[in-house]
């Protein structure tokens, strides 16, 4: 049994927790105002970007950048006052620079099933061209909304992970209007 646990632990990618800003568990903050926000920046992937000021926690995470191109390089997490993840930003390598549609088609087709809508839409102040899909609820699961785009070599795609709470698509819209990079890729 020792052994087997020994090579699922080895075979398990190991993420590297980078920074965390925000409140630690059962520390009391200020509630959200839902107007007042702060902008986090990374380093190590040049992204910046506006969270709310009090009571929500940003996690990163770094996997590096020798992953498949379906696997994430680099994941977020805006967690809201209760613990609950409301928005990730994960990060993709596009090594093959197929562009969003085509990295879309052959890694993330799967995100189009079972009902999902699959729209347009233009994210950032940079006006980038990007992919919505917005998946319905499910049973024992909240309706989701991912926003996908290009930058660089990189492909991005930020999820609201509750479309049906007012705060999570306010704090969702927000990172998606306030997202940028310093520099354009790995």
């Amino acid at each position: 049994m020792t052994r087997l646990l020994l090579i699922l632990v080895l075979c398990l990618p190991i993420a590297v927790l980078a920074r965390d800003f925000g409140p630690t568990p059962g520390e009391l903050s200020p509630p959200w105002d839902g107007q007042t926000f702060r902008t986090i920046s990374d380093d190590a992937t040049g992204l910046s970007v506006d969270v709310p000021m009090h009571a929500f926690r940003f996690e990163t995470r770094h996997f590096g950048p020798d992953l498949p191109a379906e696997r994430v390089t680099d994941a977020y997490t805006v967690s809201g006052p209760d613990g609950i993840e409301e928005v990730s930003i994960e990060l993709f390598d596009d090594r093959e620079q197929l562009g969003l549609d085509a990295f879309f088609d052959r890694h993330f087709g799967f995100m189009t099933l079972n009902a999902a809508v699959r729209r347009g839409r233009t994210v950032g102040a940079q006006k980038r061209p990007a992919l919505v899909v917005e998946q319905p609820s499910a049973p024992g699961s909240y309706a989701r909304v991912s926003t996908l785009f290009a930058t660089g070599r990189r492909i991005v795609r930020v999820t609201c992970v509750n479309g049906e709470s007012e705060r999570a698509v306010a704090v969702y819209e927000r990172v998606l209007a306030s997202l940028s990079f310093r520099k354009a890729g790995r």
